[in-house]
């Protein structure tokens, strides 16, 4: 019976994890709620990684937004609403801008200067910071006491 409940533990948990997808970025411009805009079809949420390489820009104009993790590698993200990362936020190039914030549970890694405009980036695992980095129009950078940030 006890073999029985490990299997039922391990095969709930593999549902959960096989849930996750990894959403990429493939239109110039548009909506992060508009389905079409990702590859595959569909909104990232919950438990979903996110990625923007194609020099984009990303609007949260519609809803607040919650995944896993992101990577911004070229391209923007703008818009008033706020996003919530349960994991990790790689960022190396680009604009994350708009009156909304985004919370990184992880740690975050930061590289080759990007611009963090109006919004506020709370990095609540700390992180790092290679290669510079650039705020504008009262942006907020915030890692709580206790976390370390590493710039070099």
């Amino acid at each position: 019976m006890k073999t029985f409940y490990s299997l039922l533990v391990l095969f709930f948990f593999h549902c959960l994890s096989a849930d996750a997808i990894t959403y990429t970025w493939n239109v110039p411009s548009g909506d992060w709620s508009l389905n079409t805009n990702w590859s595959p079809n569909g909104v990232p949420g919950d438990g979903d990684d996110v990625t923007v390489n194609n020099g984009g820009t990303v609007t949260l104009g519609v809803v607040d937004a919650m995944i896993a993790s992101m990577t911004i590698s070229d391209g923007s993200l703008i818009g008033s609403y706020n996003i919530s990362l349960t994991g990790a936020l790689n960022w190396s190039g680009g604009t994350n801008g708009g009156s909304g914030t985004m919370k990184v549970a992880l740690s975050a890694t930061i590289t080759n200067a990007p611009t963090l405009d109006t919004r506020s980036l709370t990095l609540n695992g700390g992180g790092t910071i290679a290669g510079g980095f650039n705020t504008s129009n009262g942006a907020n950078l915030i890692v709580p006491m206790g976390k370390t940030l590493t710039c070099t």
